[in-house]
């Protein structure tokens, strides 16, 4: 199965807090680097999926279904995903 490296940049309280990083490591995340760049959080995956749509999907509700996902890119080449 193919790995898709994409980014999530989302908003709310700081996940780069032990107890946050913990609980998204346990919904999932274990494939993510969570980070800070310009006062921007974002969360880095390199997710398993058959398909790109399938890895970001999957990688919502882990995150945080109240975590509003603001934009996402992804590619092998590293292009803005759609």
């Amino acid at each position: 199965m193919p790995v898709h490296h994409f980014t999530l940049i989302v908003e709310g309280t700081d996940l780069q807090a032990d107890p946050k990083t913990e609980a998204l490591f346990e919904a999932g995340c274990d494939d993510a680097t969570v980070g800070r760049s310009n006062g921007v959080q974002y969360i880095a995956f390199d997710r398993e999926a058959e398909s790109l749509a399938e890895a970001v999907h999957s990688a919502q509700p882990a995150s945080g279904p109240d975590r509003p996902v603001l934009w996402s890119t992804s590619s092998p080449t590293g292009r803005a995903g759609w």
